[in-house]
């Protein structure tokens, strides 16, 4: 590993955590955000031929070195009036079949990287819990994200026309937990 990628790597460090306490598989890391954030400002624009070495973890508990390239998403009125939103594109050193985008907002560092079929997420620990930290974050794989049941539509809500199928569009069926993390896939897109 070069002496920037070690250098740099310290912007992420493990958090103990008991296992009893977690209710789906997951490694807890820190976050140093704010040196992070100044770290990334430094990334070249997609398309160049060398990225920003950044370290991320992975659910394994291991760091991978990744580089990363900066990849503005919106336009650049937007991107002016917004300073705090930045999203960068990111390709594993480490591992070359790691791919994905991160980002860095008012709340938070956010990750969606894939890697030999599955999906990382890194979120902050917020998301999950109560706790106020700011520096806390997980790092688990998107398919260990426990059950959570569809939400029940409202009286009066659009619902897809059932005519003639004998089974409701949202059942599930073969598979538990597949159409249930579709669903929620495609709500938050919208």
């Amino acid at each position: 590993m070069s002496q920037a990628a070690s250098a740099e790597m310290s912007f992420w460090s493990p958090v103990a955590e008991p296992q009893k306490t977690q209710e789906f598989p997951y490694f807890a890391v820190a976050l140093k955000g704010e040196e992070l954030r100044a770290y990334l400002r430094a990334a070249p624009q997609e398309g160049s031929a060398e990225g920003l070495s950044l370290t991320l973890p992975m659910p394994d508990q291991r760091f991978v070195l990744v580089e990363a390239y900066d990849s503005p998403v919106m336009a650049p009125e937007l991107a002016e009036k917004f300073p705090n939103i930045r999203t960068y594109k990111v390709h594993g050193v480490d591992i070359p079949t790691l791919s994905g985008r991160i980002d860095y907002t008012d709340a938070g560092f956010k990750a969606f990287l894939t890697m030999d079929g599955r999906s990382v997420l890194i979120e902050p620990e917020s998301r999950f819990s109560d706790r106020k930290s700011e520096d806390r974050y997980r790092v688990f794989f998107k398919q260990d994200l426990p059950y959570i049941p569809k939400p029940v539509e409202p009286q009066g809500a659009l619902v897809p026309d059932q005519a003639g199928n004998s089974v409701e569009p949202y059942e599930e069926v073969a598979n538990p937990g597949f159409f249930s993390r579709m669903w929620r896939s495609i709500k938050n897109w919208f």
